[in-house]
């Protein structure tokens, strides 16, 4: 059980990186996106007032 943990662990050190680039590269754009989206929503929104 030990060595499976130890194991769990460096797969989790040499995969977790990589993943998390991924994610910040894919998600930092979709935010970017969203905040123009919702902004651009709330100038609408805010315009007739």
């Amino acid at each position: 059980l030990e060595t499976l943990a130890n194991f769990y662990e460096a797969e989790k050190k040499e995969y977790d990186p990589p993943l998390l680039l991924k994610i910040i590269k894919v998600g930092v754009p979709l935010g970017a996106k969203i905040s123009d989206f919702v902004n651009s929503t709330l100038d609408l929104t805010r315009k007739p007032n």
